[in-house]
């Protein structure tokens, strides 16, 4: 197994730019997760790892070997992609078996790695049976396993859980993890999903309009995102925003905003009067309650989305939208008051004017 190193990618498709110098390290025995929402360059960037496209400008090496201009089936990679790709008139044991006929191993070789990966995936009773008569959970396993039972240098996987149902994604990330912890080797994961990211992720590689925004082990990305646009995008669910100004107040330099007044933290004691910035608080770290609260806002209850066993509550603040994450299921009418407690502990300061972070909680 080898690290995989990306240098300066470029790459247009009729003048389009969709990669613009795309660089970051993906670590053997890690999972490196490309995060970014649609139209990114997550596809894209996976392609040209794996030599189905060719970068404009740049370098991609396996370890020392620069293979940047070696055909993808000299590369020894294991590709899973979004769509299942599973050949309908083979059963599930030739559809995962058809890289090492491929490779030209002995049958009992063969029937060998086959059983293992089979059971690594709890596929092992399906494998007489054809890709229509298994769900679609199953089928995405089968794909996966596929790409698992080569010994490649580095396996790809494009938003291989985009097309299951909330639980079926939700019951797998928890297993795949495990799974590629015990199969080894050097993972890179593309998904829009942050959850996802969260779940299965060592590293991150956050991406918009083909630019790499930050890249990093994954609690420190998540913890210290460097600006809001990765605040928002790389936050589940997405962190709430409060426009600001620094004023003084009390013989303290307070942000005054249209719902709160927060007393700036040590560290940003010095930032002048009439600074404009950006609060960011995480849904999770507002409290509710259906009776007013010292300190709380009183809020007005717009919707609630039921996520599984969860809830999000969209709340308005004078005319200011909110959004509060709560680990249950709460059923609110829509109108009806709420009283919100927001950790002021937990919150992030953003410069307005450039959207970087200048101070984090913690």
């Amino acid at each position: 197994m080898v690290d995989v190193i990306v240098k300066g990618i470029k790459k247009s498709y009729r003048r389009r730019e969709v990669l613009r110098g795309v660089s970051f390290e993906a670590l053997d025995g890690k999972i490196t997760v490309i995060y970014g929402p649609v139209g990114a360059g997550k596809t894209t960037i996976l392609r040209i790892i794996a030599g189905l496209e060719k970068p404009d400008e740049g370098r991609v090496y396996f370890g020392d070997r620069d293979v940047t201009d070696i055909p993808p089936q000299d590369r020894n990679v294991g590709l899973v992609f979004q769509t299942f790709a599973l050949y309908p008139h083979l059963s599930v044991f030739e559809n995962i078996a058809m890289p090492l006929k491929a490779a030209g191993l002995p049958i009992e070789e063969i029937k060998r790695r086959v059983s293992w990966v089979a059971e690594l995936l709890r596929i092992s009773d399906i494998l007489e049976k054809g890709p229509a008569e298994i769900s679609g959970g199953q089928r995405q396993r089968v794909a996966i396993a596929r790409a698992l039972v080569k010994d490649a240098a580095v396996y790809l996987f494009d938003e291989p859980l985009t097309n299951l149902d909330y639980k079926i994604r939700e019951a797998m990330r928890g297993e795949l993890k495990k799974i590629l912890r015990e199969r080894g080797g050097t993972f890179i994961w593309a998904t829009g999903d942050p959850q996802e990211a969260l779940a299965l992720g060592d590293y991150v590689v956050v991406i918009h309009n083909g630019v790499v925004l930050d890249a990093g082990q994954i609690h420190e990305v998540y913890n210290r995102p460097k600006n809001t646009l990765i605040a928002k995008y790389f936050s589940y669910p997405s962190m709430n925003f409060i426009e600001g100004i620094v004023v003084s107040k009390d013989q303290k330099r307070v942000v005054e905003s249209e719902i709160v007044v927060v007393e700036l933290p040590d560290a940003l004691k010095s930032l002048p009067v009439g600074s404009e910035v950006i609060l960011g608080i995480r849904p999770t770290h507002i409290k509710i309650s259906t009776s007013p609260i010292p300190g709380g806002l009183e809020s007005t209850v717009l919707l609630t989305e039921v996520l599984g066993s969860e809830t999000l509550i969209h709340v308005e603040v004078k005319n200011k939208r909110l959004v509060v994450h709560v680990p249950e299921i709460v059923r609110l009418i829509p109108g009806s008051k709420l009283f919100l407690k927001l950790d002021y502990s937990r919150i992030y300061y953003f410069d307005k004017s450039t959207g970087n972070l200048l101070h984090a909680p913690g």
